[in-house]
């Protein structure tokens, strides 16, 4: 990722319901990642944004459709990010995303 420059990655999240897929904006800021994602029901900015090399870790604070909280840890390499998303009391679901 480029640092302070705004990524876009088509992000898809493997849930029991189905695929939910959202568009992450990502900016890195040094070790400090920001950014917003938007989904079918809205959209959050992203809280805790860490960069540590080729992984990424942030929070996003759902409102709806209800109050989750959802914990991003992946790993970039090259165009792809994979990795996992804790989505409070409902556990752990794979996410892979691709950059726009």
């Amino acid at each position: 990722m480029s640092d302070a420059s705004p990524e876009t990655w088509n992000l898809t999240i493997q849930t029991p319901i189905g695929p939910q897929t959202s568009v992450a904006t990502l900016i890195k800021q040094g070790s400090i990642l920001t950014g917003h994602i938007a989904g079918r029901m809205g959209g959050e900015d992203i809280t805790q944004g860490k960069i540590d090399g080729d992984r990424l870790r942030w929070v996003n604070d759902v409102q709806k459709p209800a109050k989750i909280k959802l914990t991003f840890e992946v790993q970039v390499v090259g165009d792809q990010l994979s990795g996992k998303v804790k989505m409070g009391m409902f556990g752990s679901f794979n996410v892979n995303g691709q950059r726009a």
